[in-house]
């Protein structure tokens, strides 16, 4: 059964799942594997609108806190280092909120912030159930830190700096590879074929593409390949591994229903 909690017992529950989400405590949470943040019995849902969705306590352990743990990686952001609630809403087990997480970026050597709207709904073990994440100006944020590069690198036109990011990003993606897919987890025969398909046979990718066949996607799924690498070595490989592929049109997307329980608490008004 789901719980009852009260207003300031959800803003407690929010304000935990934060702190740790700031580095360096998202590392410890790495380290569990199966964070107890999450549920297990049901199993925790999860859904990112600029990636995909997450089902199961490894998968959400990995990319809620296993993400951001390397101020050092070739990745768009790097670390987050602080946040403030800027809205915050809850009744019985949900709790909505709009959080702004302050990033380190030292690709880019900026600290930028993102804003994330956020339904997360509790069991009666006070483990995260299922969540819904929005990252709102997604789009304007990839523009700023392409014009970052433009800043840092010199690049003179927005083309010219997005051609310089990929070629950063796809080096970082196969300086990955070759030091974790070995085996039967090796994805490209040696660092110049991955360079060449990460450059020139795939997207950059859009804002909402981090879950698609592009560059982007792949970047996201580096930073996990240390932790599972017979899992996560495919999603940066050709194939994308089901998990950078372009298998959903736009419909399929926005009338997909992966909601389980975050709409039980709704009353809804009666009609005058």
């Amino acid at each position: 059964s789901c719980p009852k909690s009260t207003y300031n017992e959800l803003w407690g529950l929010e304000t935990k799942f934060w702190d740790n989400f700031l580095y360096p405590a998202n590392l410890e949470q790495a380290k569990v594997a199966n964070s107890t943040f999450f549920a297990e019995d049901p199993l925790v849902q999860g859904r990112a609108d600029i990636t995909r969705n997450f089902p199961g306590r490894e998968l959400n352990t990995e990319y809620l806190f296993g993400l951001f743990t390397d101020p050092n990686s070739v990745s768009l952001l790097n670390v987050p280092v602080s946040y403030e609630i800027t809205e915050f809403t809850a009744y019985d087990y949900v709790a909505a909120a709009t959080t702004v997480v302050m990033f380190n970026s030292s690709l880019f050597e900026i600290v930028v912030p993102v804003t994330i709207d956020t339904f997360i709904a509790w069991n009666d073990r006070r483990e995260i159930l299922q969540y819904d994440a929005t990252f709102r100006w997604f789009g304007f944020l990839l523009d700023t830190l392409a014009a970052a590069v433009a800043k840092k690198l010199g690049a003179p036109s927005r083309v010219e700096a997005i051609t310089t990011l990929a070629h950063t990003l796809a080096t970082g993606i196969c300086q990955a590879h070759d030091k974790y897919c070995t085996g039967a987890s090796k994805q490209y025969g040696d660092n110049a074929e991955c360079m060449n398909f990460l450059t020139g046979s795939i997207r950059f990718g859009q804002d909402y593409e981090l879950g698609r066949n592009t560059l982007l996607c792949r970047s996201v799924r580096q930073q996990m390949v240390q932790y599972l690498p017979e899992v996560h070595c495919p999603h940066i490989g050709p194939t994308g591994g089901g998990m950078c592929v372009d298998d959903q049109t736009y419909e399929e997307k926005a009338l997909e229903t992966y909601s389980r329980t975050l709409l039980l608490s709704v009353v809804h008004p009666k009609r005058m």
